[in-house]
């Protein structure tokens, strides 16, 4: 191909995919053009072009750039140089081309037309909460001032997207418990009474106490939630320990440590990732101790260690992404996009059998997020907050 045809080609596929009318041929053509690597330049000089003309553009760092291209466009296993670009709204939705929602997918691709879909605007989750007092008060935390949440003995304020919890203003260990909630579509940061901080992702529950015990320290979570623990001794210098109770099931005692815990019920484990320090995962009579870098799955009464547990995916939620390392098939990446975006995700028939690899900011909206679905041969409808996927 000429070099000044295969330049308004690229022109071409990439204003396509931008407008939504690229065919299955189209966005596979670009994707081939993508993965051969040897139009970075012209593409991000498109993605400029393209990005000058959104009145709500910004920029983002060569870091973040250098993170997104040499992870998707290049793969995960080179990197490549690129440079600042404006990435605005015009951008963003190529962005899902270039930048990771389009991914590039591992397996075997079904070979049906791709619909595509006319998406009401459905925004990404934010933050927000719901903190039920021990004393079955309730205050919706997503428009509440930030300040003491009024007339309450616990001392708890709001701080931004932050719940934070006085230990020195309570006059003796008030142990009821209280529970932050995150409905679908939300999430919250807390900071105990004891300096720890917990990020609860969406769909999340933790439940803990104004001050904690003189002896020990247990909060009890469901969902997910990254954990960054404060050390504690008692008057004695003796370590006091820290205890999160997963879902009645299973029970991580925390060493002075950073960690994720994802433990939804409609996943089939419940999985802790060390990222730092030390934490003992135990279940009925087995326990494992892992160091930074693995990751014990709880099934049951059975506990599995992944000794080179992907980090990044672990934790990209607290960092405002979706990653997917490859092994996430169609229905955990539709489960994770559901409990954000709130909406239901229905199967009609066989599900396709697709892995995804690649990273997506969780602040695009579900249209956006739908093109890379689409251009990608994933087959659905949309139907108010209900995606209906198809064989």
């Amino acid at each position: 191909m000429a070099e000044d045809t295969r330049e308004e080609r690229i022109k071409y596929l990439i204003n396509q995919y931008y407008a939504g009318t690229a065919t299955v041929a189209e966005s596979s053509e670009l994707r081939s053009f993508l993965l051969q690597g040897d139009d970075r330049e012209l593409i991000v000089a498109q993605l400029e072009e393209l990005a000058g003309t959104a009145p709500e553009a910004t920029h983002i760092s060569d870091e973040r750039l250098d993170t997104v291209f040499g992870s998707i466009v290049s793969s995960r296993t080179r990197q490549m140089p690129v440079r600042r670009y404006v990435y605005g709204a015009a951008a963003a939705v190529l962005a899902l081309v270039v930048a990771g929602s389009i991914y590039f997918f591992t397996g075997e691709q079904q070979g049906v037309p791709t619909q595509q879909v006319a998406v009401a605007e459905i925004l990404p989750g934010h933050d927000g909460a719901v903190l039920t007092l021990a004393n079955g008060k309730q205050v919706v935390l997503d428009n509440q001032a930030d300040g003491v949440i009024g007339n309450t003995e616990e001392n708890i304020s709001k701080k931004g997207g932050e719940l934070i919890v006085d230990a020195d203003a309570q006059p003796h260990n008030n142990t009821a418990l209280n529970t932050l909630t995150t409905p679908r579509g939300r999430q919250f940061a807390l900071a105990l009474p004891d300096g720890s901080k917990v990020w609860l992702n969406a769909a999340s529950a933790i439940k803990f106490p104004a001050a904690f015990a003189q002896e020990e320290r247990t909060v009890y979570l469901s969902g997910e939630g990254y954990f960054e623990i404060a050390k504690k001794t008692d008057a004695k210098g003796k370590r006091v320990p820290f205890r999160v109770v997963v879902n009645q099931k299973s029970t991580i005692e925390v060493l002075g440590t950073h960690f994720n815990i994802n433990a939804y019920e409609d996943e089939e484990s419940i999985r802790t990732t060390l990222i730092e320090g030390a934490v003992k995962v135990s279940a009925s009579t087995n326990n494992v101790t892992l160091v930074p870098g693995q990751q014990a799955a709880v099934t049951a009464d059975h506990i599995t260690v992944d000794k080179h547990a992907d980090l990044e995916e672990a934790t990209s939620w607290k960092n405002g992404l979706f990653v997917f390392n490859g092994r996430a098939d169609l229905r955990e990446v539709m489960r994770q996009l559901s409990r954000w975006y709130d909406v239901e995700i229905i199967y009609k028939g066989e599900v396709p059998d697709i892995a995804f690899t690649g990273e997506m900011q969780r602040n695009l909206n579900l249209q956006q997020v739908t093109k890379g679905l689409a251009a990608m041969g994933v087959n659905f409808k949309i139907e108010g907050r209900k995606i209906i996927i198809y064989p």
